[in-house]
């Protein structure tokens, strides 16, 4: 997985892109967010649906956008 921080212009919030790695040696490895120390976790469904977890909790409601494997959730 991978992570950048964006500032969005005219929001003073930081957004997470993670890259959802779904091999066997990344499913379920997380990232955690170098600004607040928030642990993310990505995955998907048989539906190929994101879902992300902030802390262990689920938080779909913070995913802004994704492309392909690359999801972007609201951190802080």
């Amino acid at each position: 997985m991978s992570e950048k921080h964006v500032r969005r212009a005219g929001a003073n919030r930081v957004v997470l892109t993670a890259t959802s790695l779904y091999h066997r040696h990344g499913k379920n490895k997380g990232r955690q967010c170098a600004n607040c120390r928030v642990h993310w976790t990505v995955d998907r469904d048989d539906n190929e649906d994101f879902h992300v977890w902030r802390n262990g909790t689920p938080a779909d409601e913070a995913i802004l956008d994704w492309v392909g494997n690359n999801v972007a959730v609201e951190c802080c």
